[in-house]
């Protein structure tokens, strides 16, 4: 292996630093300037995107394989049914975000609908006492960072930084002690929603191999990909086996049936990321909501012991 300072960009970044010691001992150069020139140490590291991938490529990368069958977590248990007011209100809000040249639904329209979907699923969440006011946070344009992962172009076998920011993420717990995320989820535009399967299996992978290697009891991360009509929900399990479910709303009879089947994923979905979460205990309803998730027929929900620590080195909000 060569030695570092043998390396040719090596050599040239320690010059141009060197340089630039001479000219602020001179006066010549500002301390702010100094720094630039330190920080700006040539990295050799390969970078993706999410938006690039496709399954195969985040299969390899992280050593995830898909499942056979139909898991559990497939058939949630009905929890809500979305009220009249919740498709009036929809109808309404996607009346005002439709494109001006009507040449189809945009990602504005698809990212409305999940969010009301949100909204809807949290409040029945919060009515029922599954969560406090401090449980269930939602962030929006999350970026995701993580190394190392695994890479091939042909023959090449090398190791790269995989980077990509999610529409919709959420945390169970402060900002002391919040649990990593356990859902994610990203909205497409009509008619592209087959590019994003690898990108959001990408986002689960990141947050899944930082749970392992944090050693947690559970690693279990949920994912949702949209385009406002078809809602493709994801599970990657504790042992690195992902399966899907397609739920294609306007397939359904009556419009209301197909979006309360997708509400009740994402409060499965939700339910899980409540009893996984190191401070699902501050709600004062606790010992009746573990009652209620004990009967559970979905995932299996487990209590985690301990707390842990934020997300720091996957995820910068």
């Amino acid at each position: 292996m060569a030695k570092t300072q043998d390396i040719k960009w090596y050599r040239r970044w320690t010059q141009r630093v060197k340089e630039r010691c001479k000219q602020y001992s001179r006066g010549e150069a500002s301390f702010t300037e100094l720094e630039t020139t330190i920080s700006k140490n040539p990295s050799t590291i390969k970078t993706v995107t999410c938006e690039g991938l496709v399954a195969t490529d985040v299969e390899y990368g992280f050593g995830l394989r898909k499942a056979n069958g139909r898991p559990a977590w497939m058939y949630p248990p009905p929890f809500m049914t979305l009220p009249q007011v919740f498709f009036d209100d929809l109808a309404m809000t996607s009346e005002m975000v439709k494109p001006r040249n009507h040449s189809g639904e945009n990602e504005a329209q698809a990212r409305t609908r999940i969010t009301k979907l949100l909204e809807a699923v949290y409040k029945e969440l919060r009515l029922n006492g599954f969560a406090g006011p401090d449980d269930i946070r939602m962030l929006q344009e999350t970026t995701f960072t993580f190394y190392p992962m695994k890479w091939k172009e042909g023959w090449k076998r090398y190791k790269v930084r995989c980077v990509g920011r999610t529409d919709f993420s959420f945390y169970f717990g402060d900002k002391v002690a919040q649990a990593i995320n356990l859902v994610v989820i990203e909205a497409k535009r009509l008619g592209h929603f087959a590019t994003g399967e690898g990108q959001t299996l990408a986002y689960m992978a990141m947050v899944w191999a930082e749970r392992r290697k944090r050693k947690q009891s559970d690693c279990t991360v949920f994912g949702c990909l949209t385009d406002g009509e078809e809602y493709t929900f994801y599970h990657l399990a504790h042992d690195g086996l992902w399966s899907k479910e397609v739920i294609v709303v306007r397939h359904w009879t009556r419009y209301q049936d197909g979006l309360n089947v997708v509400a009740n994923y994402l409060a499965s979905f939700l339910r899980h990321g409540l009893e996984t979460s190191p401070l699902h205990s501050s709600v004062a309803t606790m010992a009746s909501r573990r009652s209620d998730l004990s009967s559970y027929s979905g995932a299996p929900l487990l209590s985690s012991a301990g707390k842990v620590s934020p997300l720091d080195t996957v995820m910068e909000c």
